[in-house]
């Protein structure tokens, strides 16, 4: 009888260790998976505070090139070429295509044959717009653009001939404010990638004028950057395609025809596999909304399950 209950007394014993074992381990396990998160998080944090800073500099750069223009009274092409080698744009700024200026050259015929002549007096003998805009009836010109060499196919471009170029000049100009353009293709960059646009409005007075028509009388043309995406988004932090995935989606929807950058390439490949993290976070970025997404790599979960394996 004694031997009996001395073996359920061990056999209770064991079952009790046995559910503390299980319970300790669930914890733990649980603690290492939530210190994973909270990494992760920090991490998609980083990413985003990094894209708002790039962001951020890179539209004072356009300022400031806005700056250069109101401190003169009339700016050639000699003029812009020597202000841009002093600031180095491309060095200066990682992922940049260039810095240049639009001007609004109006929708008249006589008009525009005269602006195109006086392009081509400055130093610009084979000045000639293009495309043939069959949206509307602006021509929002790029006279300059600098360094030349690898934007020479944007020279003349009349950024009226596509919705979305038009849309965020417009939004721009009456609104007085920089804003960037839904998804496009440059048509400097040979490898047709996901690009947009910033825009800076310039007014003649050199201040923004009160009213939407005070704007459009006042207005004296666009300072403006082009970017190819992938090339202004890649290395924002040390953890991104290392740690971190980073995906960018335009006017706030994921979708294929809607993203802007995808840091790992499963879009393109047509597939995306389940990660253990993911964030989904929407931004306003210069009257313009993007969809940030963040998702755990093959590696950080790698790690993630070494902690929780080795919990015991």
């Amino acid at each position: 009888m004694r031997n009996s209950i001395t073996k359920t007394s061990a056999f209770f014993v064991m079952l009790t260790m046995l559910a503390i074992t299980l319970y300790l381990w669930k914890v733990t396990d649980r603690y290492y998976y939530e210190k994973s998160r909270d990494i992760f998080e920090s991490l998609a944090k980083e990413s985003e505070k990094a894209l708002l800073h790039r962001i951020s500099s890179y539209r004072q750069g356009v300022l400031g090139v806005s700056g250069f223009f109101a401190g003169n009274t009339s700016v050639t092409r000699e003029m812009f070429d020597k202000y841009e080698e002093r600031i180095d744009v491309r060095g200066e700024f990682e992922g940049i295509n260039g810095i240049g200026y639009i001007v609004d050259a109006g929708d008249d015929h006589v008009r525009l044959e005269s602006f195109v002549a006086r392009a081509r007096a400055d130093g610009m003998p084979d000045f000639t717009v293009h495309p043939e805009n069959k949206l509307n009836k602006d021509n929002f010109l790029i006279l300059y653009i600098n360094p030349v060499e690898v934007n020479r196919a944007a020279v003349g471009l009349n950024i009226a001939f596509e919705a979305n170029r038009h849309e965020a000049a417009v939004l721009s100009r009456d609104t007085g404010r920089a804003a960037i353009t839904k998804k496009i293709i440059l048509v400097q960059d040979s490898k047709k990638r996901p690009g947009f646009l910033l825009l800076q409005p310039m007014y003649k007075s050199g201040s923004i004028p009160d009213t939407v028509e005070g704007r459009r009388n006042e207005f004296a043309g666009w300072t403006y950057a082009p970017f190819v995406a992938e090339n202004f988004m890649r290395d924002l932090t040390y953890s991104q395609s290392r740690d971190i995935d980073f995906e960018v989606y335009d006017e706030g929807k994921e979708s294929a025809e809607n993203v802007i950058y995808d840091s790992d390439g499963h879009l393109d490949k047509g597939e995306r596999p389940e990660r253990l993290f993911t964030i989904h976070k929407e931004i306003d970025i210069l009257q313009q909304k993007w969809l940030l997404i963040w998702r755990s790599t093959e590696r950080s979960e790698e790690h993630t399950s070494e902690l929780q394996s080795h919990s015991f």
